[in-house]
């Protein structure tokens, strides 16, 4: 039996129409690859991107605010190969702010008040940019991201999708 037959993705699906053509929804992932990164950024510069959401950026034991990315190499879905990238910020609601958001991690989803608010998921194929944004609102962007994991060695780049300049790349060694 394939991975595809197994029962795990034996979920129903519908297809939709997108302004890039038809996809299945609920869009499967059969074989990727994801890099998970944080970084401590400014609260000011974190909040700049929420205003008007109702949400506001999560500060933390060091007076910081916390930043993830998200780098993904998808060689086998329901919407053909892409690799993606997704800069997200810590957020909680605006009324609502945290005295210890650390332990938020540690709470069931169901009663966390901690998420992360999308930033931007630049992605390197049409379809996968409309499936984003016209099913779910996502901020996608259609560009190039060169990906390589060569045994422990890891290069990823988002490149302007005028220019060709790097916006963001990410670049060492896996593991500790």
């Amino acid at each position: 039996m394939t991975h595809k037959k197994s029962r795990f993705f034996a979920v129903p699906q519908e297809t939709h129409m997108t302004s890039a053509g038809e996809a299945r929804f609920p869009i499967l992932y059969y074989d990727a690859t994801a890099l998970q990164t944080f970084f401590w950024c400014d609260v000011g510069a974190a909040q700049f991107f929420l205003n008007g959401t109702g949400l506001a950026a999560t500060r933390f034991f060091n007076g910081k605010a916390l930043a993830a990315m998200g780098w993904y190499e998808y060689r086998d879905t329901d919407i053909g190969p892409y690799h993606e990238v997704g800069l997200a910020i810590a957020v909680q609601p605006s009324h609502r702010p945290l005295r210890w958001p650390f332990l938020q991690f540690l709470v069931p989803s169901q009663r966390r008040v901690l998420g992360f608010y999308i930033i931007d998921l630049p992605v390197t194929t049409e379809i996968a940019c409309a499936a984003g944004q016209e099913m779910w609102g996502f901020p996608k962007f259609v560009t190039e991201i060169p990906y390589s994991i060569d045994g422990n060695h890891v290069a990823i780049n988002v490149l302007h999708p005028e220019s060709g300049e790097s916006i963001v790349k990410i670049e060492g060694q896996l593991g500790g």
